[in-house]
């Protein structure tokens, strides 16, 4: 009943423009999951092809990984995970008064699996509306697609493209796509032969896509990483030194996580490299395809976890804060930042409006009160040199 009673206080203190505001994030990916979609239908670009060509010649066979599978590793598995992992872990240590107050603890608890979530489907949208949107436009030939194909040898002089000397079989450089008999829905039928056009840069099924299954297991390893703090060891540049400080120990600064946390980030990287490598041992994809569409999901699963959360390196495993009321929805030039002093919670806004009408009490509390409501203290963090401080208050001064 009493965490039930937090959730409720929890949900009812947010304001309804930051609750808009991510609406209009989760509305912005059905965006790109519906554009992906709507690019799926359109019919691929036909080009001509020779019959000769032995890089797609190679025999047609069912898929080593099926679609439930692949659904379940790459989509189903990293949900799963994260829900686990944000309810488990968060809020972590560091946060005490998260334990004798439990609106605290699921403060932070919401708010990363929210975000984790939010940040796996954008990884999803954008890999899906990528891969979507340009294999229709390259109408690359997949590796079995003369098997696809079904020729007709005997009407080959109609379908001709290219011709080289004499009008015979053996000096016909290029064909169209007419000469397939599976174009008339024999062979494999009109749905394998038109995705025998669309090898680049991903299959053509959701589950399947080389972009979105390295996309979405890319982030969740990143997330794992975060959240275990499997990083290299580093030593921090804002280590405090003191007079009894040796510079050369810089060894006692830092040390390696444990190991098997390492072989625990590489599985969801496992798993999207297991994917792509029955695409291209399934005859789908050739290597370069394999390769590149790897390298798209890499860049857009880093992308969707940057966006939403900090660097794991120097983020100890949270996620960006949410924005603040008065910036939910954009910024004006030279603000910089969507976080602001008037918070996020309804409540935020009402004691701002009475300081306001009482006559000039100070809208900004003491750095060191803050201090202290977060349960850390101002000696734990060093303090900068002075001539970052006066830079940056010569820029605010302008």
């Amino acid at each position: 009943m009493a965490s039930e009673t937090s959730l409720l206080a929890y949900a009812r203190s947010i304001s309804k423009r930051i609750i808009v505001s991510y609406v209009i994030d989760f509305l912005t990916i059905v965006i790109f999951v519906a554009g992906g979609t709507a690019f799926s239908l359109v019919g691929p670009t036909r080009p001509p092809f020779s019959l000769f060509d032995a890089s797609i010649g190679y025999p047609y066979q069912p898929d080593t990984i099926s679609n439930t599978t692949a659904v379940l590793v790459a989509v189903a598995a990293p949900l799963v995970i994260i829900t686990v992992v944000c309810l488990v872990t968060t809020p972590g240590p560091t946060i005490t008064k998260a334990k004798s107050d439990p609106s605290r603890a699921w403060d932070h608890k919401l708010w990363e699996l929210f975000i984790g979530w939010l940040g796996l489907v954008l990884a999803f949208a954008l890999s899906f509306f990528i891969s979507q949107a340009t294999k229709n436009l390259f109408g690359k030939h997949r590796p079995d697609f003369l098997a696809r194909c079904d020729p007709d040898f005997e009407g080959f002089k109609q379908y001709a493209a290219g011709r080289l000397g004499n009008f015979d079989f053996d000096h016909v450089l290029l064909f169209t796509w007419q000469i397939c008999r599976t174009k008339n829905g024999a062979g494999l039928g009109n749905e394998a032969f038109d995705d025998g056009f669309r090898a680049f840069p991903s299959g053509h099924t959701t589950s399947k896509s080389w972009p979105v299954s390295f996309a979405g297991l890319i982030y969740l390893a990143l997330f794992l990483s975060a959240k275990f703090a499997v990083v290299l060891p580093y030593v921090s540049p804002y280590i405090p030194s003191t007079p009894t400080s040796n510079p050369q120990r810089i060894y006692t600064h830092a040390a390696a996580p444990p190991l098997y946390l390492l072989v625990l980030v590489f599985i969801p990287v496992g798993g999207a490299i297991c994917i792509g490598g029955t695409r291209y041992s399934d005859h789908k994809h050739d290597g370069f395809t394999v390769l590149f569409s790897a390298a798209i999901g890499t860049v857009i699963g880093w992308f969707a976890f940057r966006w939403y959360h900090a660097p794991v390196r120097r983020g100890a495993g949270w996620a960006w804060g949410p924005r603040t009321q008065n910036r939910a929805f954009g910024v004006g030039v030279g603000v910089g930042t969507y976080v602001g002093e008037e918070g996020w919670r309804r409540k935020d806004v009402s004691e701002t409006r009475e300081d306001l009408e009482s006559g000039g009490q100070t809208l900004e509390r003491s750095v060191e009160q803050r201090a202290g409501e977060e349960d850390f203290e101002l000696s734990d963090f060093p303090q900068a040199p002075a001539s970052v401080t006066d830079s940056s208050q010569r820029r605010v001064e302008r």
